[in-house]
């Protein structure tokens, strides 16, 4: 399962840091409660999970759900 943690950079929907120039920041599709979840639920059915992240931002993480960046 392939899941699309948040837009595109070009878009201007990916979850960035800094700010986009024109001072806003896109927004992940699920917050880290959700994303869980279904994590959770596919690997119970053996689903391989894949999350595909544009803006650096939702990627800084130290699997813990803590932000690093």
């Amino acid at each position: 399962m392939k899941l699309f943690m948040d837009g595109t950079v070009e878009s201007g929907t990916g979850f960035i840091e800094p700010l986009y120039p024109d001072g806003h920041q896109g927004i992940p599709n699920w917050d880290e409660e959700e994303l869980t979840d279904i994590t959770r639920k596919a690997n119970a059915k053996g689903i391989t999970m894949h999350v595909h992240v544009m803006g650096e931002k939702d990627g800084r993480t130290d699997g813990r759900g803590e932000n690093t960046g």
